[in-house]
């Protein structure tokens, strides 16, 4: 009996390799495509959540997960909140509550996610050694990045 060469053993090993990596791209392809068809809500507009005075006053920081509902059509089904610091809670929610939302692949049934308002006080000092005099509250810099939406305010306005 007569054995089969090295360079046929690392040809009949290379086959293998390959159509295994072959399978996997398959396998890869088909769980993203699978991903992709998942229904998901997606934030097409949001309503800027305002930095209540209190709570930049107090500097407080904190999460607020709220779970959003949305119908098919994209409107809101319900806003409910899962954690966050109670100061914090209602901008949050009425930020949800006036924002726009799509939901891609929801088909005939509602869909809820996970969105996150992180809000933050800038330790700066305030540049503005007047601030009391003129009148206008402390703006707040708003930025999104898919389910999470970052509020950080200026420092609170102290007047004598």
């Amino acid at each position: 009996m007569r054995r089969p060469s090295r360079t046929l053993a690392i040809v009949v090993a290379s086959i293998g390799l390959w159509m295994l990596d072959c399978t996997q791209l398959v396998l890869a392809q088909t769980v993203n495509r699978h991903k992709d068809s998942l229904p998901h809500i997606v934030l097409i507009k949001l309503s800027p959540p305002t930095y209540p005075s209190i709570a930049r006053q107090a500097l407080i920081e904190d999460d607020v997960v709220l779970k959003i509902v949305i119908h098919p059509n994209g409107s809101i089904g319900s806003v409910s909140t899962i954690s966050g610091h109670r100061l914090l809670v209602a901008s949050a929610v009425d930020s949800a509550k006036q924002s726009q939302f799509k939901c891609l692949g929801c088909g005939v049934s509602d869909v809820d996610q996970t969105f996150t308002y992180s809000f933050h006080v800038s330790r700066k000092s305030n540049p503005d050694p007047n601030c009391c005099s003129n009148n206008r509250p402390a703006t707040a810099e708003v930025s999104q990045s898919d389910n999470k939406i970052s509020i950080t305010s200026g420092p609170a306005c102290y007047c004598h």
